[in-house]
């Protein structure tokens, strides 16, 4: 997807200018992606396989990151209407925007990105049927980064007990269905349904009127 001369988004918080101050607002550029190789002749061998490069070089737009953007994304079109992290804001001039930017390579720390990333999972849960209200106890696995839990599609008040445990109350609208878990990247449902109870008083009238609990 980050093929040079493909346009790609910038976002930060820095300077607008060299030696500007910090931008109050969040700024976005568009800049196209880089070859390795043409980055390489402003930059020479510094410029590695674990680097992509944007901009618009000493010819082009005076359109770029600058101080106080580094750590910020670069992004490209997915190609289904989203966008895909290609880079991390890294160095760049001097003077802003009269140079090629630099960033990190996502795509080169895959790997370390994966296994330093909570992935959440349900490994079962008890009861596993109540009515509204009835506390549940979740396991799994990191569960500590959890910030949402859901019956079916409804929110759940729940705590964090440990990184294997969790206990969250059945929440008033529930349904049967899967237990989701989620944190700020991933989430997880439960392979097996919990099952929602319902409890229905009748009055039943005539002599001896009497309430029946279903």
């Amino acid at each position: 997807l980050a093929q040079p001369g493909i346009m790609a988004v910038a976002t930060g918080w820095g300077a607008t200018t060299t030696n500007g101050d910090p931008s109050s607002t969040l700024q976005e550029v568009d800049v196209p992606i880089i070859s390795n190789t043409a980055c390489r002749q402003i930059y020479g061998n510094s410029v590695t396989a674990n680097m992509i490069c944007a901009g618009y070089g000493p010819d082009g737009e005076a359109k770029d990151t600058c101080f106080g953007d580094s750590g910020g994304p670069l992004v490209v079109p997915d190609g289904v209407g989203g966008w895909k992290l290609v880079g991390v804001t890294s160095f760049g001039p001097t003077e802003c925007a009269t140079l090629y930017g630099g960033y990190a390579r996502v795509s080169r720390y895959d790997s370390w990105i994966a296994s330093n990333i909570s992935h959440p999972e349900i490994t079962g849960f008890s009861p596993t049927k109540g009515l509204v209200g009835t506390e549940v106890t979740i396991s799994g696995h990191d569960l500590q980064s959890i910030d949402q839990v859901y019956f079916g599609q409804v929110s759940a008040v729940f705590t964090v007990e440990s990184d294997s445990q969790i206990l969250a109350t059945v929440p008033p609208g529930a349904h049967t269905g899967p237990i989701s878990i989620e944190n700020d990247i991933n989430g997880y449902s439960s392979t097996e349904p919990f099952t929602v109870e319902f409890s229905l008083a009748l009055t039943v009238s005539g002599e001896g009127e009497s309430n029946v609990e279903i």
